[in-house]
């Protein structure tokens, strides 16, 4: 904080609300003015400062909170400082944090998850399917690499610049490493890697994917990004399922819903629906659910996804517009009345 404190001089809490202060600095103002009343001129242009800090949320906020690194050690070079503030995001390394003084250790650092999306239809997840999906783990040769030590194989710089009250965040890439986090130690006659400073190592993946639903992933542990110094944990191979729409069915959890529709006689009398499911088709005739009710949705039981939901039917009416003759309103009304639909 300020050696001022501009709380104190507008004679105000710290929580004191805007109006608060502005009523507070008017206050002061006409108590202290110069030209008015004879006030001190160093005293008024303080309570000039103050207002105009702790009126603006940002002067005020910055006033307040004078530190952001407070709790970390400023004793290091600038990399240190954002290695500690960043410790755990990524790209940092094991690090240690230095809070009120001592050092808690966050553990090997994990590299980055490599992600791989799979499209599957509706029927592939309920009759499933076997993909196999050849993949090149891309390893950093650690007999003949190292971690650049300027940028600790980060690949970038740090710089916290100060200028008054704001510390500026400035990231550079490495120009001792090229921005690649690793140099090469001694000559190109590693027998690993054959100068390469990396080695392939092709795999293939067998995936069984039956019964999910988009957004299901699948983790292959360590198949990620590869560690680039001893102590680091290789990331993983994240398998993302993303489900296609399917023309016939929509899925809610375990049921498959079939839309179907009906006119206004096939809604008492029934109708032979032929519905493509993914066993075998089904010939259903709508009047087992008796006389269609076009707000409700009718079960069959064990004919959902994996045989595990329901098949649920959708019955929308179809609407046709036609003109009656009086001799045919007549009849459908009689016919209405003699069925006691009306």
């Amino acid at each position: 904080m300020s050696e001022k404190d501009y709380y104190k001089i507008l004679g105000i809490e710290r929580d004191a609300t805007s109006d608060i202060i502005k009523k507070a600095f008017r206050k002061k103002a006409l108590e202290c003015h110069p030209d008015k009343t004879g006030g001190d001129d160093k005293l008024f242009k303080e309570i000039n400062l103050a207002y105009e800090t702790l009126s603006s949320p940002e002067l005020k906020n910055q006033y307040d909170n004078p530190n952001p690194f407070n709790g970390l050690n400023m004793g290091g070079n600038h990399d240190d400082i954002f290695a500690q503030m960043f410790s755990g995001m990524g790209g940092f390394g094991n690090m240690n944090i230095n809070i009120n003084g001592q050092n808690v250790n966050r553990g090997p650092q994990k590299r980055s998850s490599h992600n791989h999306n799979i499209k599957i239809s509706l029927r592939d997840a309920h009759t499933g399917i076997k993909k196999n999906l050849k993949i090149t783990v891309v390893k950093n040769c650690l007999s003949c690499t190292s971690n650049c030590l300027r940028c600790n194989g980060r690949g970038v710089i740090h710089q916290a610049i100060q200028t008054g009250p704001f510390i500026q965040q400035v990231q550079t890439n490495c120009n001792n490493c090229n921005g690649s986090g690793i140099m090469k130690n001694g000559d190109s006659s590693c027998q690993n890697c054959n100068g390469k400073l990396t080695i392939e190592d092709e795999k293939i993946i067998n995936i069984d994917i039956k019964g999910i639903s988009s957004g299901h992933t699948i983790k292959f542990d360590g198949l990620g990004e590869q560690i680039k110094k001893n102590g680091e944990i290789p990331g993983d191979l994240i398998i993302n399922i993303v489900l296609d729409q399917d023309p016939y069915f929509v899925r809610e959890n375990d049921n498959l819903i079939y839309k179907c529709k009906l006119n206004l006689l096939e809604s008492y009398i029934g109708k032979v629906v032929i519905v493509p499911h993914f066993d075998s088709n089904m010939t259903i005739n709508s009047n087992i659910f008796g006389t269609i009710d076009f707000n409700k949705r009718y079960h069959i039981k064990g004919k959902g996804l994996c045989g595990k939901g329901d098949l649920i039917f959708v019955f929308e009416y179809e609407f046709k517009d036609v003109q009656l003759t009086d001799n045919q309103r007549v009849k459908l009304e009689t016919c209405f009345k003699e069925l006691n639909l009306v």
